[in-house]
């Protein structure tokens, strides 16, 4: 107890809002039904630094507060509708006039809407951006332009990309879209604030049959992130109010950073241009290069390591930032990296089971579990979402009944150590649906 006081003694004085990156809040906000905000599906991304965080001396609902936000919305929108009342509620609750933020990946465009917005209450006195796609990314153009997941090619974080194929699929069954294109543009207007900016500079191209490379000038092309451009074109406003800024970047994966295009005519997509095929860089994290997260300034850091394992790896760096020595063995502690994953929704169930000849035994149907290798999640009132490390459950059958008399869907997704994800099984109104693992 001894070691925990002197932290937060020679820590910070301020508390520390944290605000996770896109799908890394699930709630009754985004999903009817689903009850308070919570990490969700995301809790494996987002766990370790909160408990970092918290080996550093920080406490929930104490000196640490996570300001959850619908991620579909506008991040002018989260920021007003979700930081302001958590930044309220640290400050009262701690009696002190400001707090530090540290986000992660949207979660930083979600703060720099905050605090360069005429309703800024000069309450942030540190700011921790961890892979921030502070001038876009170029992975959002696939998902904005045609509706695609930006991540069949190649993408280092198999998690990240379980989280895209199933969120949409939940908000397709949700929200009764046909394609990705539709739901997106109608219900998931935030995919749009992370669109490369002017600040990105040009990154879609044309190639003729001479190889002849022409770039298509950013402002020319249709779909602009306005949202960015007018943010970054006042970054100005960040650096007047006082705030000290902190960069954290990963590197060393391989990275999207141009898009060879060519012209679909009459096509109700991608108004610029289909991708052919993509120009990378291994100075990014696999999602965001590096030069869009320093495109403010600030105390830069480079960790070697991809969009969501960076999470893991910045104990550290966080322990200096924050003022607090730290015991080495405390923060080395090693979270481990889920690569062979299973993923199962299903609508309309009554109850899940999963069984294996080793004496797992797991039977459930209306509750949450976070057990390290297995995730389970109730979205709504009959939607369940389980994750699973296949390492850990080999060789296991996981059992689905489902509601009579109601239309069911099943989807079944699996990773593995290749950041390769598949598309399993798919199915329509199956009284009981059993899967072999």
């Amino acid at each position: 107890m001894f070691f925990f006081r002197s932290l937060i003694k020679e820590s910070d004085e301020y508390p520390i809002v944290f605000i996770p990156g896109l799908f890394g809040s699930i709630g009754s906000d985004i999903i009817p039904g689903t009850g308070k905000f919570r990490f969700g599906p995301a809790d494996y991304v987002y766990r370790p630094i909160i408990e970092d965080l918290n080996k550093l001396g920080y406490r929930l609902d104490e000196n640490l507060f996570i300001a959850f936000y619908d991620w579909r919305k506008e991040n002018a929108y989260s920021a007003q509708k979700y930081l302001i009342p958590v930044i309220k509620k640290a400050k009262e609750k701690t009696k002190k006039e400001k707090v530090n933020i540290i986000c992660h990946s949207m979660g930083g465009i979600v703060a720099r809407a905050y605090i360069q917005s005429d309703y800024y209450q000069n309450d942030v006195d540190k700011l921790v951006m961890i892979a921030t796609p502070n001038s876009g990314s170029a992975n959002a153009y696939y998902f904005w332009e045609g509706g695609e997941l930006p991540y069949k090619e190649y993408n280092e974080s198999t998690f990240y990309k379980i989280l895209w194929e199933g969120f949409i699929w939940v908000l397709k069954i949700i929200h009764r879209e046909k394609d990705n294109l539709s739901l997106l543009h109608n219900y998931f207007p935030s995919i749009k604030d992370l669109l490369p900016s002017n600040e990105y500079g040009d990154y879609l191209f044309i190639e003729n049959n001479n190889r002849f490379v022409r770039f298509i000038p950013i402002s020319q092309i249709s779909s602009q992130n306005e949202f960015l451009n007018i943010l970054n074109k006042s970054v100005q406003e960040l650096y007047r109010k006082s705030i000290k800024i902190y960069l954290i970047t990963g590197t060393g994966k391989k990275t999207k950073k141009y898009l060879c295009v060519e012209k679909v005519p009459k096509s109700i997509k991608w108004f610029d241009g289909k991708p052919k095929y993509a120009i990378y860089t291994i100075r990014g994290d696999g999602t965001v290069i590096e030069d869009s997260v320093y495109t403010v300034y600030g105390d830069r850091y480079k960790i070697k390591s991809d969009h969501v394992e960076i999470l893991k790896e910045c104990g550290g760096i966080l322990s200096s930032i924050l003022n607090v020595r730290r015991a080495r063995r405390t923060m080395r502690a090693r979270h481990k990296k889920m690569v062979n994953i299973y993923s199962i929704i299903a609508s309309n169930v009554e109850k899940i089971s999963i069984s294996n000849n080793r004496g797992c035994n797991v039977m459930f149907n209306d509750r949450y579990i976070r057990a390290g290798e297995l995730y389970v999640e109730k979205l709504g009132q009959d939607l369940y979402w389980i994750i699973m490390d296949n390492d850990k459950f080999k060789d296991s059958t996981v059992n689905i009944k489902t509601k009579k008399d109601k239309q069911t869907k099943v989807m079944v997704l699996k990773g593995d150590e290749n950041s390769v994800v598949k598309k399993v099984d798919e199915a329509v109104n199956k009284e009981n649906f059993i899967l072999k693992i």
